[in-house]
């Protein structure tokens, strides 16, 4: 298998060949889903065409409301605090793929309650097909004068989001917790899906 990166990867289009894609292409993402194992299971719909492709649109809306644990990353930058920001994307189905970003935040300092970011800006997507998807969210550290720097991550199925303000918990590039002795690097967003109603009645129906 050849080497997917963020411009060409395609998760329906390997799935439709018959490939189950672990989400660690993508800087070993973490999904909870199928008992931890990192796959994204095939949809009734690709096994079997008599099944309906979903038609309906559906609202995610995600606010960014700040960060936690930012003294993890007080070594980020060489001269000064790190100036970061988050990357909100949505990959799967072609139509689904979207990404945003927050403005950068402009740290007063390396440690300490001047350290964590706040934010406060909301990103709208439209889903079509929710057990294709997944929530992307992604911390930079700003650089002006080189490419900016890949600080932590955290990935999950849109069907296994449920709405309400969530602690999102960061991951490094090796997929291990971005933590130090006294705290964990974490994302405080708010989530509101208004497809859930419609996922819960399939898993009911079936």
């Amino acid at each position: 298998m050849s080497y997917f990166t963020a411009t060409d990867y395609s998760e329906e289009t390997l799935i439709h060949i018959g490939i189950k894609i672990s989400l660690n292409i993508y800087l070993g993402l973490l999904s909870l889903k199928q008992g931890g194992c990192g796959y994204v299971k095939k949809p009734v719909y690709l096994l079997d065409s008599s099944e309906p492709r979903p038609s309906n649109a559906y609202t995610l809306r995600v606010t960014v409301l700040g960060g936690s644990g930012w003294d993890n990353f007080k070594d980020a930058d060489l001269f000064d605090a790190p100036d970061t920001y988050v990357k909100v994307c949505i990959a799967g189905n072609s139509r689904d793929m979207a990404g945003y970003r927050t403005k950068v935040f402009k740290q007063r300092a390396r440690t300490g309650p001047l350290a964590q970011p706040w934010y406060n800006e909301s990103f709208t997507f439209t889903i079509f097909e929710h057990e294709l998807a997944l929530l992307l969210f992604v911390v930079y550290d700003h650089d002006t004068a080189s490419q900016d720097d890949f600080l932590g991550q955290f990935c999950v199925p849109v069907s296994m989001l449920k709405s309400g303000t969530r602690v999102v918990p960061l991951f490094n590039a090796e997929g291990k917790y971005v933590r130090n002795n006294t705290s964990c690097a974490v994302l405080l967003v708010h989530v509101d899906y208004n497809g859930l109603k419609h996922l819960h009645a399939n898993k009911v129906s079936k």
